[in-house]
């Protein structure tokens, strides 16, 4: 995300604010619809924007990133073949229990 809005010059009035992450996340128009989305919303990122268009494009730039992030976590993973019995990925005391 830093990408996208770290070159946008941001002004103390908004016009518009992008919620990334937030109850409902999107574009909203005024501060108080944004803050309905994010206030007690625990790991919450917004930012407001001058313009509507630079929130959109903002928001649409964070959903293309968090998309190649979804899609490489979703890859299958390859099974790593062992012997039988033997089991692995599961913490075990380091001695035998027979």
């Amino acid at each position: 995300m830093s990408r996208c809005v770290s070159n946008l010059n941001v002004t103390s009035k908004k016009a518009a604010y992008s919620v990334f992450v937030g109850r409902e996340p999107g574009v909203y128009e005024t501060w108080k619809e944004a803050e309905a989305q994010v206030k007690g919303y625990s790991g919450n990122r917004y930012k407001g924007f001058p313009s509507l268009l630079e929130a959109r494009r903002a928001y649409r730039c964070f959903l293309k990133e968090a998309k190649v992030v979804t899609e490489s976590e979703n890859k299958p993973q390859k099974v790593k073949k062992t012997k039988p019995g033997v089991i692995t990925g599961v913490d075990v005391p380091p001695w035998n229990l027979d």
